[in-house]
C-alpha cells in the first residue's frame, strides 16, 4: 500500500515524471485491493485469539 501511496505522491509531485507514476487507474486499485487485503488480513487475526 505504502509504494502504491508513493507512486502517486511521485507522479502529482513531479512535472516531468514516468508515463508509470502517472497511470492513476492501476495505482488506486492497488490502494484499494491493498486495503482489502490489509482489512482481511486484522479481521481473521481478531477472530483466531477469540
Amino acid at each position: 500500500m505504502a509504494g502504491s501511496i508513493a507512486r502517486i505522491t511521485i507522479g502529482i509531485a513531479a512535472a516531468d515524471a514516468d508515463a508509470w507514476f502517472t497511470s492513476w487507474i492501476p495505482a488506486v486499485f492497488h490502494v484499494v485491493l491493498a486495503a482489502f487485503v490489509l482489512t482481511l488480513a486484522i479481521f481473521h487475526l481478531r477472530t483466531k485469539e477469540n
